[in-house]
């Protein structure tokens, strides 16, 4: 017989976390069950956090995730991890999720709250693949690029592109943003914005898109060209001892196979007013009992204290659900 949770959290990250803090302290028997052996989604990739509250100073990501996860441990949240989720069903009023875990092969709780995040996005320019972990990276940042001299081109026009950057340029390295917009302020806050411009140590290249990717046995040059109307003839080649990218992210829903509804062509989960014929809480989905919270969810703002505060109030009303409806 496998053992009853009250609460499975699916995700690890700020929204999982938060819900795994609240759920544990006030009593529930609480499990997260984490994809990734490194908690902490990708706001534990983030370099520095400014805006959260409570630390005006600004803190990394990393640092950050790991206060969560020791609040976590001191309201003894069981964790299972790496163990990636791999179907979910529900039966008599129970939630039954899969993994590909055979310690864990069936975990199953009387309620579910699905905080699965992102996953990133890929950029498809000629090389990528041939020099992923060898100079190419997805939302983190290697040690050796952290040193003053380094050159490092960062793809991507958004917040976390921007924070990399302004991180790197700090460091005293020498930073090129690739932007397929013409204006870094369509996606990134004005605060980070101001201070690139300020940077000496950063150069950004607006209307611009990685075309191929060189190297030997690392990376040494990227090719870039315009993008929109005003092309150029060919493309420019920056040297570069790393690339990073930052070209937004996807949810992480491609397993669930319509068990719970989502929006069309995006795939976020749909929560709340979903049309089920009968009334379901904002954070609920269309199969009841299951929850979802953070960016994973239609409508969400994509911030950790966001997904933080999303997390305490979906398991608020998991409280009620497992009060009023079982």
């Amino acid at each position: 017989m496998n053992e009853i949770y009250d609460i499975v959290i699916i995700g690890a990250g700020p929204s999982g976390l938060s819900a795994a803090i609240t759920a544990s302290s006030e009593g529930l028997k609480t499990i997260l069950v984490e994809s990734h052996d490194l908690l902490g989604g990708q706001a534990g990739a983030s370099t520095f956090v400014e805006n959260y509250p409570g630390f005006p100073n600004g803190i990394s990501g990393s640092d950050l995730m790991a206060l969560f996860i020791q609040q976590a441990d001191k309201f003894n949240t069981k964790v299972v991890a790496p163990v990636l989720a791999q179907g979910l069903s529900s039966e008599n009023d129970l939630i039954t999720v899969t993994t590909n875990d055979p310690e864990h092969r069936r975990i199953v709780g009387r309620t579910v709250l699905l905080a699965l995040g992102l996953k990133y996005n890929r950029l498809s320019a000629s090389g990528v693949s041939t020099y992923l972990g060898r100079g190419v990276y997805y939302g983190n940042i290697p040690s050796y690029l952290r040193t003053p001299g380094s050159r490092v081109v960062i793809v991507g026009g958004a917040n976390s592109a921007s924070q990399a950057a302004l991180h790197l340029a700090d460091k005293g390295c020498d930073v090129t943003m690739v932007v397929r917009e013409d204006s870094l302020a369509k996606n990134t806050s004005n605060y980070l914005v101001d201070r690139i411009v300020d940077n000496i140590n950063i150069v950004v290249m607006l209307s611009t898109q990685i075309t191929k990717v060189n190297g030997n046995t690392k990376i040494s040059s990227v090719e870039v060209s315009m993008t929109g109307v005003s092309e150029i003839e060919g493309p420019t080649t920056i040297p570069t001892d790393g690339l990073l990218i930052y070209i937004g992210a996807v949810p992480k829903t491609y397993w669930l196979n319509d068990i719970v509804q989502v929006s069309s062509g995006k795939g976020y989960i749909l929560t709340g007013g979903v049309d089920t014929g009968k009334p379901r809480r904002s954070f609920e989905t269309s199969l009841p009992g299951v929850f979802a919270c953070g960016d994973v969810r239609e409508g969400s703002v994509k911030r950790v204290g966001a997904g933080v505060g999303e997390g305490i109030i979906a398991v608020q009303q998991i409280k009620e659900y497992l009060t009023v409806d079982i």
